[in-house]
């Protein structure tokens, strides 16, 4: 019966993502959102929110 380290196992998808190189979601359900106007929160978020 074969064991599973749970460490190694989670180091080696790690490794594995990262030779993927995957980029960005441009379209579909991953994209980031349109631009929303915003009020009352921190300048710094607005934007980002507004993509700015």
């Amino acid at each position: 019966m074969p064991i599973v380290d749970c460490v190694e196992a989670a180091v080696k998808q790690a490794e594995t993502l990262v030779a993927l190189n995957p980029r960005k979601a441009e379209r579909g359900t991953f994209a980031r959102p349109g631009a929303k106007p915003c009020i009352g929160i921190a300048e710094p978020h607005a934007r980002w929110i507004n993509h700015e």
